[in-house]
């Protein structure tokens, strides 16, 4: 999503835009006087200060944020231009040219669902289903834009195509979308997905099993057999890897294949996460501690998080009391009473040998 977001961004359109809000932001940045009236212009009309932000070089995402702080301070720094301040005629073309903000606000607003995609992506709950979902509501959005030339949209569209083609795909996307209950493969084309799915599913299928489970998966589609009961299809579709656990024993095959895709996740963000608790943990200045407390420390680093969250929820609904709180050890041992307070930082739990 990130290198579709970098196509856009080359594009003639997009390109001008960026740089007449890249020179704004940079000249008021530059600028101490300038930056402390618009500060104080921001507080007169917002109450708040609101930062400019630059798009960094590599996170494309960047430049919706951009855009969207200008935007939001926009009144502030249209009115800077009378105060005592001399700024720069160029830069004062910008800033009163109803073109360029106008175009910045269509800007904003088509990269809006891309940016939501890229968030849900980075956290640890999307899976495969949806996923595919997003990228054809991205696409469908597109096409509805009616703010966007409808060549700008073309090439948009062509770099989405050329990025699903060659980093995107893999048959197992469509499977899990087909096996998602919430979704059942409405949007998907059968002429050109249904024989890519049914080789996906003999791929996952042992030998002796493969007519059987294709048997299955047509019953499931056509929701005939044990899949045409209307309670199956009710409020416990929102949750598909239950509902697979519920048909197990009819169909055991069937259902390990589609607890399995549909345990996939969509990124390897929350891995990254991981990765970068180990770095944390595991610094050079604790580079003799052995692996299985390296374990234990990023269990707690993580729990610390989980369980500070609950603190807060708790107190702010009813002043919950959780001075105390249960903490289970990464190996199978005994559950231990940790005292909340020694949560608050890792090196306490470290020199209080709760690890050991």
């Amino acid at each position: 999503m990130n290198l579709w977001l970098k196509d856009i961004l080359e594009l003639d359109w997009a390109k001008n835009i960026m740089q007449n809000a890249r020179n704004i932001v940079n000249y008021f940045r530059s600028h101490q006087v300038l930056l402390a009236i618009l500060r104080r212009l921001q507080k007169e009309k917002y109450g708040i200060n609101v930062t400019l932000l630059l798009p960094g070089a590599t996170r494309w995402g960047s430049a919706y944020y951009c855009l969207t702080n200008l935007l939001k301070t926009k009144i502030a720094i249209q009115n800077s231009i009378h105060e005592e301040f001399q700024i720069r005629e160029e830069i004062k073309q910008q800033i009163v040219n109803f073109e360029f903000w106008k175009d910045a606000k269509v800007l904003c607003d088509f990269f809006e669902p891309f940016i939501k995609f890229i968030n849900q992506l980075q956290s640890d709950q999307p899976r495969l289903s949806t996923a595919y979902i997003q990228l054809k509501s991205i696409e469908n959005g597109i096409l509805q834009n009616i703010e966007i030339a409808n060549d700008f949209k073309t090439q948009v569209l062509n770099f989405g195509k050329q990025r699903w083609n060659n980093f995107l795909y893999n048959p197992v996307i469509l499977l899990a979308y087909q096996l998602d209950l919430k979704y059942h493969g409405e949007l998907l084309n059968a002429n050109q997905c249904d024989s890519i799915i049914e080789r996906e599913i003999l791929h996952l299928t042992p030998e002796d099993k493969k007519n059987e489970v294709l048997m299955k998966y047509s019953d499931y589609v056509g929701k005939f057999g044990g899949f045409s009961n209307d309670h199956l299809w009710g409020v416990i579709t929102s949750h598909p890897i239950n509902w697979w656990t519920l048909v197990a024993r009819r169909y055991p095959i069937l259902s390990a294949i589609a607890r399995q895709v549909l345990s996939i996740l969509s990124t390897s963000a929350a891995s990254k996460w991981n990765w970068s608790s180990f770095r944390f943990i595991h610094s050079k200045l604790r580079n003799r501690l052995e692996d299985s407390k390296v374990e234990k420390c990023v269990y707690l680093y993580w729990n610390m998080r989980i369980l500070k969250q609950i603190y807060q929820q708790e107190k702010a609904v009813d002043n919950a009391d959780l001075s105390t709180v249960r903490m289970v050890k990464l190996s199978e041992e005994r559950i231990e009473e940790v005292p909340y307070e020694l949560l608050e930082n890792l090196n306490e739990l470290l020199d209080n040998d709760i690890l050991e």
